[in-house]
């Protein structure tokens, strides 16, 4: 039987390896898939190191541009004590596993589901397997997968393999997956490209979300009644941070509304994909709605003619 490792530590890899297919991310085709982000699989990670500081964010932030883009997000995670009859040969290389104590099944906080986020409880290492993924893909007319979390090598890999026998494509990202150790994540990527995915790094897929994002149009420059300006700013906000109606009043704090650095960073490409540079500095100085309108109105008579 094995113990999963302690204190990882290890630098995620920037080498991307040779993919077979030149599939294209289409934000009307795909889900985000975040697989088993448990405080149990995380708790062997050494704390604000690499690899894991590095995939939260990038986690996070195509989590962010998946949700401006319109694309639903499905997490997984493993339930707690399982019966050994429900565990089955797992038991024989993992022992009991993931206790029920929601420090261990919790999903890490840095990237807690949004309310229409997906959970979806999984007993094995695929999450095709004694679950209903494949069922909901159909339903929602999807045939894109977007693979990020933990383990590379295991979960992450055995998915991608599923799912590409099931005529569903599937994007592993290299940095937003993490594993034992760097050759374990490497062997992953290296399987996945050779076999059943596209592997690809975490900013071309924030690319091609932004690129073809399903929102509505911004306001037209110049635009004088406020209102609409306001509301399009909301409704991109809300999307970041996963929460409808999270905003309340104009002058509501945006941070303390569930706006957070990486989410504020989206923001600021979303603006920046129509023409509109705002500053982190302009944002954080007055981060309220009016604050950013603010913001938009003279960046916009900074950048007329």
């Amino acid at each position: 039987m094995m113990a999963l490792p302690q204190k990882i530590c290890y630098q995620v890899p920037t080498s991307l390896p040779t993919n077979v297919v030149d599939w294209q991310v289409d934000p009307t085709r795909a889900v985000l898939l975040v697989h088993d982000m448990q405080q149990y699989f995380l708790r062997g990670f050494a704390v604000d190191s690499d690899p894991l500081r590095t995939v939260l964010d990038n986690i996070a932030s195509v989590r962010a541009a998946a949700g401006i883009a319109g694309v639903p997000v499905i997490y997984t995670k493993q339930p707690g004590t399982q019966h050994p009859r429900s565990r089955g040969l797992l038991r024989d290389f993992w022992g009991p596993g993931i206790t029920a104590d929601p420090a261990d099944t919790g999903i890490t906080a840095a990237l807690a589901p949004a309310g229409d986020d997906t959970v979806l409880v999984k007993h094995r290492y695929s999450a095709t397997v004694r679950t209903d993924l494949l069922e909901r893909l159909t339903d929602m007319g999807r045939d894109q997968v977007i693979i990020t979390g933990v383990y590379a090598h295991i979960g992450c890999l055995v998915t991608a393999l599923d799912l590409f026998m099931a005529d569903i494509q599937t994007f592993l990202l290299a940095d937003a997956v993490a594993d034992f150790g760097r050759d374990d994540h490497q062997f992953a990527l290296d399987y996945a490209a050779r076999n059943c995915s596209l592997v690809a790094d975490s900013s071309s897929v924030r690319e091609a979300l932004r690129r073809r994002r399903v929102a509505n149009p911004a306001p037209a420059p110049g635009e004088q009644d406020a209102d609409p300006e306001l509301d399009w700013l909301t409704a991109q906000i809300e999307a970041l941070i996963g929460r409808p109606g999270a905003i309340v009043d104009h002058s509501d704090d945006l941070f303390e509304s569930g706006l957070d650095s990486i989410r504020a960073m989206a923001l600021i490409d979303v603006l920046g994909d129509r023409g509109i540079d705002v500053d982190m500095v302009d944002l954080l100085a007055e981060p309220t709605l009016l604050g950013l309108r603010g913001c938009v109105r003279r960046a916009r008579v900074s950048a007329a003619p």
